[in-house]
Protein backbone atom coordinates (compact mmCIF):
# COMPACT_ATOMS: atom_id res chain seq x y z
CA UNK A 1 0.00 0.00 0.00
CA UNK A 2 1.07 3.33 -0.91
CA UNK A 3 2.13 5.25 2.57
CA UNK A 4 2.22 9.13 1.01
CA UNK A 5 -0.81 11.04 -0.17
CA UNK A 6 -1.48 10.02 -3.94
CA UNK A 7 -3.81 10.49 -6.99
CA UNK A 8 -5.79 7.00 -7.31
CA UNK A 9 -7.11 5.72 -10.49
CA UNK A 10 -11.00 3.42 -10.49
CA UNK A 11 -11.96 1.01 -12.98
CA UNK A 12 -15.12 -1.12 -12.30
CA UNK A 13 -15.51 -3.89 -15.19
CA UNK A 14 -19.04 -4.99 -15.51
CA UNK A 15 -18.62 -5.73 -11.54
CA UNK A 16 -14.81 -6.21 -11.04
CA UNK A 17 -13.53 -3.12 -9.31
CA UNK A 18 -10.16 -2.28 -9.50
CA UNK A 19 -7.84 0.50 -7.57
CA UNK A 20 -4.55 1.89 -8.60
CA UNK A 21 -2.03 4.49 -7.77
CA UNK A 22 -0.93 5.22 -11.40
CA UNK A 23 -2.21 5.52 -14.61
CA UNK A 24 -2.70 2.20 -16.50
CA UNK A 25 -2.11 3.09 -19.53
CA UNK A 26 1.72 2.67 -19.03
CA UNK A 27 0.75 -1.21 -19.17
CA UNK A 28 1.29 -2.69 -22.41
CA UNK A 29 -2.55 -3.10 -22.46
CA UNK A 30 -4.14 -0.69 -20.68
CA UNK A 31 -7.40 -0.67 -18.82
CA UNK A 32 -10.11 1.21 -21.16
CA UNK A 33 -11.24 4.41 -20.34
CA UNK A 34 -14.83 3.32 -20.91
CA UNK A 35 -14.74 1.37 -17.43
CA UNK A 36 -13.29 4.58 -15.57
CA UNK A 37 -15.38 5.99 -12.39
CA UNK A 38 -14.56 8.58 -10.00
CA UNK A 39 -14.37 6.38 -6.87
CA UNK A 40 -14.57 2.44 -5.61
CA UNK A 41 -14.63 0.89 -2.09
CA UNK A 42 -14.01 -2.90 -0.98
CA UNK A 43 -11.89 -3.27 -4.89
CA UNK A 44 -11.56 -7.04 -5.57
CA UNK A 45 -7.93 -5.99 -6.92
CA UNK A 46 -5.59 -3.38 -6.19
CA UNK A 47 -2.54 -2.28 -8.26
CA UNK A 48 0.26 -0.05 -6.61
CA UNK A 49 4.02 1.33 -7.62
CA UNK A 50 5.96 0.95 -4.88
CA UNK A 51 9.38 1.99 -3.51
CA UNK A 52 10.19 -1.27 -2.70
CA UNK A 53 8.56 -4.62 -1.60
CA UNK A 54 10.11 -6.36 1.88
CA UNK A 55 11.78 -9.53 1.35
CA UNK A 56 10.73 -10.60 5.02
CA UNK A 57 9.18 -13.76 6.14
CA UNK A 58 10.60 -16.19 3.47
CA UNK A 59 9.13 -19.33 3.57
CA UNK A 60 10.13 -21.04 0.71
CA UNK A 61 12.00 -20.70 -3.00
CA UNK A 62 11.29 -21.49 -6.74
CA UNK A 63 13.24 -19.30 -8.20
CA UNK A 64 12.82 -16.60 -9.28
CA UNK A 65 9.63 -17.02 -7.24
CA UNK A 66 9.47 -17.03 -3.44
CA UNK A 67 6.29 -17.10 -0.93
CA UNK A 68 7.01 -15.12 1.35
CA UNK A 69 4.59 -14.20 4.95
CA UNK A 70 1.18 -14.30 4.55
CA UNK A 71 -1.11 -14.92 1.34
CA UNK A 72 2.05 -13.40 -0.39
CA UNK A 73 4.45 -14.14 -3.36
CA UNK A 74 7.50 -12.32 -4.54
CA UNK A 75 9.17 -12.09 -7.36
CA UNK A 76 12.41 -10.12 -7.96
CA UNK A 77 15.39 -10.57 -10.09
CA UNK A 78 18.93 -10.27 -8.60
CA UNK A 79 19.75 -6.51 -9.63
CA UNK A 80 21.86 -4.14 -7.63
CA UNK A 81 18.55 -2.25 -8.08
CA UNK A 82 14.92 -2.97 -6.48
CA UNK A 83 13.42 -4.81 -9.33
CA UNK A 84 10.63 -6.69 -7.64
CA UNK A 85 6.82 -7.47 -7.86
CA UNK A 86 4.35 -9.26 -5.64
CA UNK A 87 1.10 -10.23 -5.51
CA UNK A 88 -1.02 -11.14 -2.29
CA UNK A 89 -4.11 -13.45 -1.89
CA UNK A 90 -4.38 -14.50 -5.15
CA UNK A 91 -8.00 -15.94 -4.21
CA UNK A 92 -9.74 -12.96 -2.13
CA UNK A 93 -8.89 -9.12 -2.30
CA UNK A 94 -5.62 -9.06 -4.56
CA UNK A 95 -2.99 -6.96 -3.94
CA UNK A 96 -0.32 -6.44 -7.05
CA UNK A 97 2.67 -4.28 -5.72
CA UNK A 98 5.50 -3.24 -7.96
CA UNK A 99 8.97 -0.94 -8.10
CA UNK A 100 9.13 1.21 -11.06
CA UNK A 101 12.65 -0.59 -11.98
CA UNK A 102 10.42 -3.94 -12.57
CA UNK A 103 7.99 -2.26 -14.68
CA UNK A 104 10.45 -0.43 -16.92
CA UNK A 105 12.73 -3.58 -17.10
CA UNK A 106 10.50 -6.49 -16.65
CA UNK A 107 6.82 -5.20 -17.50
CA UNK A 108 3.77 -6.42 -15.76
CA UNK A 109 1.74 -7.14 -19.22
CA UNK A 110 1.72 -10.94 -18.68
CA UNK A 111 1.06 -11.55 -15.36
CA UNK A 112 -1.57 -8.84 -15.28
CA UNK A 113 -3.66 -10.30 -17.88
CA UNK A 114 -3.45 -13.81 -15.83
CA UNK A 115 -4.71 -12.19 -12.80
CA UNK A 116 -7.61 -10.25 -14.37
CA UNK A 117 -8.43 -13.74 -15.97
CA UNK A 118 -8.77 -15.17 -12.49
CA UNK A 119 -10.58 -12.41 -10.89
CA UNK A 120 -13.37 -12.79 -13.78
CA UNK A 121 -13.68 -16.80 -13.06
CA UNK A 122 -14.38 -15.82 -9.66
CA UNK A 123 -16.94 -14.00 -10.86
CA UNK A 124 -17.76 -16.67 -12.68
CA UNK A 125 -17.29 -14.64 -16.22
CA UNK A 126 -15.21 -15.01 -18.43
CA UNK A 127 -12.59 -13.06 -21.17
CA UNK A 128 -12.61 -14.45 -24.58
CA UNK A 129 -10.54 -13.69 -27.81
CA UNK A 130 -13.22 -12.23 -30.01
CA UNK A 131 -15.00 -8.98 -31.42
CA UNK A 132 -18.33 -8.20 -30.58
CA UNK A 133 -20.93 -6.54 -32.53
CA UNK A 134 -24.69 -5.17 -31.38
CA UNK A 135 -26.31 -5.58 -34.94
CA UNK A 136 -30.21 -4.79 -34.31
CA UNK A 137 -30.01 -5.59 -30.60
CA UNK A 138 -28.25 -9.42 -31.59
CA UNK A 139 -24.82 -9.95 -30.12
CA UNK A 140 -22.69 -11.33 -32.88
CA UNK A 141 -18.80 -11.97 -31.78
CA UNK A 142 -16.45 -12.90 -34.32
CA UNK A 143 -13.09 -14.93 -33.15
CA UNK A 144 -9.92 -16.28 -34.65
CA UNK A 145 -6.24 -16.34 -34.14
CA UNK A 146 -3.91 -12.66 -34.07
CA UNK A 147 -4.36 -10.79 -37.23
CA UNK A 148 -6.83 -12.64 -38.63
CA UNK A 149 -9.46 -9.79 -39.31
CA UNK A 150 -11.79 -10.34 -36.51
CA UNK A 151 -12.16 -6.22 -35.89
CA UNK A 152 -12.28 -5.76 -39.85
CA UNK A 153 -14.71 -8.47 -40.29
CA UNK A 154 -16.95 -7.43 -36.97
CA UNK A 155 -16.91 -3.92 -38.32
CA UNK A 156 -18.12 -4.49 -41.92
CA UNK A 157 -21.01 -6.55 -40.43
CA UNK A 158 -22.04 -3.14 -38.24
CA UNK A 159 -20.09 -0.34 -36.67
CA UNK A 160 -21.62 -1.32 -33.35
CA UNK A 161 -18.70 -2.35 -31.63
CA UNK A 162 -18.95 -3.01 -28.16
CA UNK A 163 -15.20 -4.91 -28.41
CA UNK A 164 -12.61 -5.34 -31.21
CA UNK A 165 -10.22 -8.30 -29.14
CA UNK A 166 -11.26 -9.29 -26.10
CA UNK A 167 -14.98 -9.71 -25.25
CA UNK A 168 -16.57 -10.65 -22.00
CA UNK A 169 -19.27 -13.42 -21.09
CA UNK A 170 -20.81 -14.86 -18.20
CA UNK A 171 -22.75 -17.40 -20.75
CA UNK A 172 -26.36 -15.24 -20.72
CA UNK A 173 -24.84 -12.00 -22.32
CA UNK A 174 -21.93 -10.39 -24.42
CA UNK A 175 -19.94 -7.54 -22.52
CA UNK A 176 -18.24 -5.26 -23.84
CA UNK A 177 -14.26 -4.48 -23.62
CA UNK A 178 -14.01 -1.06 -25.89
CA UNK A 179 -10.43 0.12 -26.32
CA UNK A 180 -8.45 1.87 -28.42
CA UNK A 181 -7.10 0.57 -31.89
CA UNK A 182 -4.60 1.20 -33.66
CA UNK A 183 -4.33 1.00 -37.42
CA UNK A 184 -0.88 0.07 -38.89
CA UNK A 185 -0.77 2.43 -41.65
CA UNK A 186 3.47 2.38 -43.30
CA UNK A 187 6.91 2.21 -42.09
CA UNK A 188 8.63 5.63 -42.11
CA UNK A 189 12.09 4.63 -43.46
CA UNK A 190 12.67 2.08 -46.58
CA UNK A 191 14.31 -1.28 -44.81
CA UNK A 192 11.53 -1.89 -42.98
CA UNK A 193 11.07 -4.94 -45.80
CA UNK A 194 14.54 -6.20 -44.70
CA UNK A 195 14.48 -5.80 -41.13
CA UNK A 196 10.60 -7.46 -40.88
CA UNK A 197 11.95 -11.31 -41.27
CA UNK A 198 13.65 -10.72 -37.83
CA UNK A 199 11.73 -13.19 -35.36
CA UNK A 200 9.69 -10.35 -33.27
CA UNK A 201 11.27 -6.89 -34.53
CA UNK A 202 8.51 -6.17 -36.90
CA UNK A 203 6.23 -5.74 -34.20
CA UNK A 204 8.87 -3.93 -32.46
CA UNK A 205 9.05 -1.47 -35.86
CA UNK A 206 5.48 -0.74 -36.19
CA UNK A 207 5.09 0.20 -32.31
CA UNK A 208 8.77 2.71 -32.64
CA UNK A 209 9.00 4.06 -36.68
CA UNK A 210 5.75 3.15 -37.98
CA UNK A 211 2.67 5.54 -39.09
CA UNK A 212 -0.65 4.32 -37.47
CA UNK A 213 -3.86 5.60 -36.80
CA UNK A 214 -6.26 5.82 -34.03
CA UNK A 215 -9.24 5.47 -33.10
CA UNK A 216 -11.54 4.97 -29.29
CA UNK A 217 -14.49 2.18 -29.62
CA UNK A 218 -17.44 3.30 -28.35
CA UNK A 219 -20.40 1.54 -27.68
CA UNK A 220 -23.93 2.33 -27.30
CA UNK A 221 -24.83 -0.22 -25.24
CA UNK A 222 -22.79 -2.38 -22.25
CA UNK A 223 -24.10 -5.25 -23.03
CA UNK A 224 -25.70 -7.84 -26.11
CA UNK A 225 -27.90 -10.77 -26.07
CA UNK A 226 -25.93 -13.65 -27.96
CA UNK A 227 -27.08 -14.42 -30.85
CA UNK A 228 -24.24 -15.81 -33.38
CA UNK A 229 -20.57 -17.33 -33.35
CA UNK A 230 -18.13 -16.85 -35.92
CA UNK A 231 -15.30 -18.42 -36.04
CA UNK A 232 -13.00 -17.28 -38.94
CA UNK A 233 -10.10 -18.91 -40.48
CA UNK A 234 -7.43 -17.13 -43.17
CA UNK A 235 -7.50 -20.38 -45.39
CA UNK A 236 -9.90 -22.15 -47.62
CA UNK A 237 -13.24 -21.13 -48.54
CA UNK A 238 -16.56 -21.36 -47.37
CA UNK A 239 -19.21 -22.05 -44.29
CA UNK A 240 -19.57 -24.82 -41.54
CA UNK A 241 -22.08 -24.93 -39.23
CA UNK A 242 -20.33 -26.16 -35.91
CA UNK A 243 -21.76 -28.08 -33.40
CA UNK A 244 -22.21 -26.58 -29.83
CA UNK A 245 -19.21 -28.99 -29.27
CA UNK A 246 -16.83 -27.71 -31.73
CA UNK A 247 -17.80 -24.28 -30.87
CA UNK A 248 -17.25 -24.76 -27.32
CA UNK A 249 -13.99 -26.40 -28.29
CA UNK A 250 -12.80 -23.25 -31.15
CA UNK A 251 -13.30 -20.61 -28.14
CA UNK A 252 -12.01 -22.60 -24.81
CA UNK A 253 -8.17 -22.80 -27.27
CA UNK A 254 -8.87 -19.07 -28.12
CA UNK A 255 -9.36 -17.85 -24.56
CA UNK A 256 -6.57 -19.96 -23.53
CA UNK A 257 -4.38 -18.96 -25.73
CA UNK A 258 -5.16 -15.16 -25.21
CA UNK A 259 -3.77 -14.52 -21.71
CA UNK A 260 -4.96 -17.34 -19.60
CA UNK A 261 -1.60 -18.89 -18.74
CA UNK A 262 0.80 -16.67 -20.69
CA UNK A 263 3.35 -17.40 -17.79
CA UNK A 264 2.40 -20.66 -16.34
CA UNK A 265 5.43 -21.17 -14.29
CA UNK A 266 4.19 -18.16 -12.23
CA UNK A 267 0.72 -19.62 -12.28
CA UNK A 268 1.19 -23.10 -11.59
CA UNK A 269 3.47 -22.60 -8.65
CA UNK A 270 1.64 -20.30 -7.19
CA UNK A 271 -1.69 -22.71 -7.27
CA UNK A 272 0.92 -26.14 -6.40
CA UNK A 273 2.57 -24.18 -3.36
CA UNK A 274 0.26 -21.94 -1.58
CA UNK A 275 -3.08 -20.92 -2.59
CA UNK A 276 -6.42 -22.32 -2.31
CA UNK A 277 -6.93 -21.60 -6.07
CA UNK A 278 -8.56 -25.30 -7.63
CA UNK A 279 -7.17 -25.66 -11.20
CA UNK A 280 -9.67 -28.21 -12.11
CA UNK A 281 -12.20 -25.72 -10.57
CA UNK A 282 -10.90 -22.98 -12.85
CA UNK A 283 -11.43 -25.38 -16.22
CA UNK A 284 -14.92 -26.28 -15.29
CA UNK A 285 -15.99 -23.11 -14.86
CA UNK A 286 -14.22 -22.25 -17.88
CA UNK A 287 -16.01 -25.55 -19.73
CA UNK A 288 -19.64 -24.60 -17.87
CA UNK A 289 -19.66 -20.71 -19.17
CA UNK A 290 -19.19 -21.79 -22.47
CA UNK A 291 -21.41 -24.42 -22.63
CA UNK A 292 -24.17 -22.30 -21.69
CA UNK A 293 -22.95 -19.65 -24.10
CA UNK A 294 -22.56 -22.05 -27.13
CA UNK A 295 -26.05 -23.94 -26.30
CA UNK A 296 -28.29 -20.18 -27.24
CA UNK A 297 -26.11 -18.96 -30.16
CA UNK A 298 -25.83 -20.41 -34.01
CA UNK A 299 -22.12 -21.73 -34.40
CA UNK A 300 -20.18 -21.04 -37.95
CA UNK A 301 -16.93 -21.60 -39.08
CA UNK A 302 -16.02 -18.77 -41.55
CA UNK A 303 -13.50 -19.57 -43.78
CA UNK A 304 -11.47 -17.43 -46.53
CA UNK A 305 -8.33 -15.35 -47.66
CA UNK A 306 -9.97 -12.20 -47.82
CA UNK A 307 -11.23 -10.56 -44.88
CA UNK A 308 -14.25 -8.26 -46.98
CA UNK A 309 -15.55 -11.65 -48.49
CA UNK A 310 -15.13 -13.11 -44.95
CA UNK A 311 -17.72 -9.99 -43.74
CA UNK A 312 -19.57 -10.56 -46.66
CA UNK A 313 -20.63 -14.44 -46.20
CA UNK A 314 -21.29 -13.85 -42.19
CA UNK A 315 -24.02 -10.45 -43.71
CA UNK A 316 -25.48 -13.35 -45.78
CA UNK A 317 -25.71 -15.99 -43.34
CA UNK A 318 -27.17 -13.81 -41.17
CA UNK A 319 -30.12 -12.88 -43.94
CA UNK A 320 -30.54 -16.76 -44.21
CA UNK A 321 -31.13 -17.50 -40.79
Amino acid sequence: MPKNKTEFFYYNIHGLKIQTNFDVKFFGESIPDYFSVKKLSNSDLKIFKVKDISEQGFKMRAPPYTLTKGKSMLHRYSFAIPCKFSLTDLDGKTTIEFTDFYHKLIGTKHIFHNILQIKFLQRNMLMIHAACVNKDGKGIIVTGWDKSGKTTTASIIDNQLLSDDITITDGKMFYAYPRTIRKFTGFKFPLQSQLSYIPYFNRFLKKIIGYEERFDIKPRTKSVKPDYIFAIRREGRGIKKLTKEEAVRFLMNQSMYHGAFSDPKFLLFAYASYYDFDIPIMFKKRLKILEDLCSKTKNYMVMSEDKTELAEMMKKTLKKS
